[in-house]
C-alpha cells in the first residue's frame, strides 16, 4: 500500500497524522511538494521504473506557485498510455483524490478528480482515509471486471491451467489485444498481450495466512523460550521472520538483506545487521537496519531505588545498532553500501527489536528521554509493538479486501 501526498511540507505532515493515525506506516505514505515533482514521480518512479502505488491525494491552493493547480495532474495522466506498476496497469487509472480547503466545489468538480474530500482545518478526522479507501477499492473491483472480461482467472496461478488455455486466450484476446484493451479500465495493453502472475498483498495473501502468521509471531514470543547455545534470538526469533516475511515487510518493504557484511574502510571490522529492509522506492522510502534481540531483554534497571536506567546489555544492544548509523553517515563507506546493496540508501532508519512493552511503558518519559539523549535517530519497537503493526496491516488490507 503506497499513497503520493502532495502538497506543501506543513499540510503534508499534518496528512500523514491521519493516516498514521489508521494504522499506516511512514513507508506508505510518500509525499512531493509541487505539481511539477508530481508529475516528474509519475514519470520517473511510475512509468521508468515500474514501482506501484494506489493513490495520489493533492491540494489545491489558490495563488500558490507550486500547488494552484492539482487538476494538471489529472489532466497529465489522462493523456499518458503509458502503464506502471511492472507494466500492469495503465497510469491514467490512478485514483485521484483532491483534499482542498477550497469553499467552493463545483469550479473543482469537473476537473476529473475521482473525489473531492473538503479539508476542516484541522486535520484531525477519519473521512479523508475513508474516501481514499474506497476509491482503491473501487478500482480493484474494476479490475477485477477486467479480468472477467477477458476470462482470467485470478485463482489460478500464472492464470492458464496449461498451454492450451493460454493459447486460446492468445488467440482471443492477446492478439487482438487493442480491442481488448478498449474494453478493460485498468490494465494495461502489455498485460493484455502476455499476462503474468501478480505479485501484490492482497492478491497473494489469504486472510488464513495472515491470522496464522500473527498467531505463530504471538505465540512465540510469549512461549518463555529457554535460550542457550542452540536455541537463541538466531535459531528461534530469526528463523521465524525467513520463513514469514511479511511479519517484516508489511507492504512496506518488498525484500531484505539478511545478516549482510559491511565492511569499515579502515580495519578488518564488518558491520552485519539482522535484516536490512528494503523498499520499492528508495528515493521516497526509508531503508530500515532492523536488529533483533530477545523478548526477555531487561531494558531498564534502578540503581539505588532512584532514576531507573539502560541496563548494561541494553546499552550493549543500543551501542550495536548506532553502530550501523555512524556507519551510513560516513562518506568513506558509500562505496561498500551501494555495492553490497546495490544501491545508495538515501533515506535510512534504525529499529532496534526488544523486550517488552510492559517495561517500555513503566518508565516511558525517562526511556524515551535517555533514547534520544544519547541514541537520536534509534526506534526502539518492543515485541508487542511489532504485533500490533501486524495487527494494523491486517486490518488495512481486510478493509481495502475486494471479493
Amino acid at each position: 500500500m503506497k499513497l503520493l501526498i502532495v502538497d506543501t511540507k506543513e499540510n503534508e505532515e499534518r496528512v500523514k497524522k491521519i493516516f498514521l493515525n489508521e494504522a499506516y506506516e511512514n513507508n506508505n505514505l510518500l509525499s512531493v511538494n509541487s505539481v511539477e515533482d508530481a508529475k516528474i514521480f509519475i514519470e520517473n518512479q511510475l512509468i521508468r521504473d515500474g514501482a506501484h502505488i494506489d493513490a495520489i491525494i493533492t491540494n489545491n491552493i489558490e495563488g500558490h506557485s507550486e500547488l494552484a493547480n492539482a487538476h494538471h495532474i489529472v489532466r497529465f495522466l489522462n493523456h499518458s498510455i503509458e502503464s506502471y506498476s511492472k507494466q500492469n496497469f495503465r497510469v491514467n487509472s490512478i485514483p485521484v483524490i483532491l483534499h482542498s480547503k477550497a469553499e467552493e466545489k463545483s469550479d473543482l468538480q469537473n476537473l476529473g478528480f475521482s473525489a473531492i474530500v473538503k479539508s476542516n482545518g484541522l486535520y484531525s478526522h477519519r473521512y479523508l482515509v475513508g474516501v481514499v479507501e474506497d476509491q482503491i477499492k473501487k478500482w480493484r473491483k474494476s479490475f477485477i471486471e477486467d479480468l472477467d472480461n477477458l476470462e482470467l482467472d485470478l485463482s489460478v496461478e500464472g492464470f492458464f491451467k496449461n498451454d492450451g488455455e493460454k493459447r486460446r486466450y492468445i488467440q482471443r484476446f492477446g492478439k487482438n489485444y487493442l480491442d481488448s484493451f478498449a474494453k478493460t479500465n485498468i490494465l494495461s495493453m502489455q498485460f493484455i498481450r502476455c499476462p503474468k502472475a501478480f505479485n501484490y498483498d492482497w492478491i497473494k495473501i489469504s486472510d488464513e495466512m495472515l491470522e496464522g502468521i500473527l498467531t505463530t509471531f504471538g505465540t512465540t514470543f510469549r512461549a518463555n523460550i529457554k535460550y542457550d547455545r542452540k536455541q537463541n534470538e538466531r535459531t528461534v526469533i530469526h528463523q521465524l521472520f525467513l520463513q514469514n516475511p511479511s511479519l517484516l515487510y508489511r507492504d512496506s518493504y518488498a525484500n531484505h538483506k539478511y545478516e549482510l557484511s559491511l565492511k569499515e574502510k579502515q580495519d578488518n571490522f564488518s558491520q552485519n545487521c539482522d535484516f536490512i529492509l528494503i523498499p520499492d522506492l528508495p528515493t521516497h522510502q526509508n531503508t530500515t537496519f532492523f536488529e533483533v534481540k530477545k523478548e526477555n531483554v531487561q531494558m531498564m534497571v534502578k540503581k539505588n531505588k532512584k532514576r531507573p536506567r539502560f541496563s548494561s546489555e541494553m546499552y550493549d544492544h543500543l551501542d550495536q545498532i548506532f553502530d550501523y548509523r555512524r556507519y551510513t553517515t560516513k562518506a568513506e563507506n558509500t562505496k561498500e553500501i551501494s555495492l553490497k546493496m546495490g544501491y545508495l540508501p538515501e533515506r535510512n532508519s534504525f529499529q532496534l527489536l526488544v523486550g517488552r512493552l510492559d517495561e517500555k511503558l513503566e518508565a516511558q518519559d525517562i526511556f524515551n528521554e535517555k533514547l534520544g539523549d544519547h541514541y537520536p535517530g534509534i526506534e526502539v519497537v518492543t515485541y508487542e509493538e511489532l504485533e500490533n503493526l501486524y495487527v494494523g496491516y491486517i486490518n488495512k488490507l481486510t478493509r481495502l479486501r475486494v471479493r
